[in-house]
């Protein structure tokens, strides 16, 4: 899995930050998480995933870039707009992934 060196984390997330990377990136099961991801779909931006999802190894393979993480399905979305809102503001637009990289 690719991780967002500057990882866009919600409050709830960020105990056991490393753990919990550690753990999603070998396959383990941890319930409550959500990942927001770049999207792979040319007409989305960003997409949130359940972490349940990627307990599989062939969905963990093709994972996109991981930008997010947080705990709770209402956090994601919030955190997804919090991203956005800021593409919005520094680049005038809403291309994301140009923006995480100059970032």
């Amino acid at each position: 899995m690719n991780w967002y060196p500057k990882l866009y984390l919600s409050e709830s997330a960020k105990k056991n930050v490393r753990r919990t990377i550690y753990r999603l990136n070998h396959g383990k099961f941890i319930p409550g998480y959500y990942l927001i991801t770049l999207s792979n779909h040319p007409e989305h931006l960003l997409e949130i995933i359940g972490s349940g999802y990627l307990v599989q190894k062939s969905l963990r393979a093709i994972c996109p870039l991981v930008v997010g993480m947080t705990r709770e399905k209402q956090e994601a979305l919030e955190l997804t707009q919090q991203i956005l809102m800021e593409t919005y503001e520094h680049r005038g637009d809403f291309q994301v992934k140009e923006y995480l990289q100059d970032r």
